[in-house]
């Protein structure tokens, strides 16, 4: 499949789940809504057990700049998660979606 493709599958899924992630909020803490999908994937962990390891041993043989771009990448990705996750349970999640993408057309909107 094109990349374009995957992209656009991507962001009609994001566009369920935003709403979806809204509704769920209201009743569980970010933290919680992050830790099913966790859940999910160590139940899925045998299917990958061959890849991951050959992964995190050319992760651990490679250059330090990549060790650490790994680990901030980690962080970064549950960072942008919690703050998505913020943003959509003090507002709500159609505004939230779209002030990544255009914030100044919502000023004046917001407050």
């Amino acid at each position: 499949m094109a990349w374009y493709m995957w992209a656009l599958l991507g962001a009609l899924i994001w566009g369920f789940h935003y709403p979806m992630l809204g509704r769920v909020m209201q009743v569980a803490s970010p933290i919680t809504v992050y830790f099913i999908p966790t859940i999910l994937l160590l139940l899925g962990l045998p299917l990958y057990y061959k890849t991951l390891i050959r992964d995190f041993q050319s992760i651990l043989a490679a250059s330090t700049e990549i060790k650490v771009m790994t680990i901030v990448i980690a962080f970064t990705s549950i960072i942008a998660s919690v703050s998505v996750y913020k943003a959509i349970s003090s507002s709500n999640a159609t505004v939230a979606s779209l002030i990544p993408q255009n914030p100044q057309n919502l000023r004046g909107n917001i407050c």
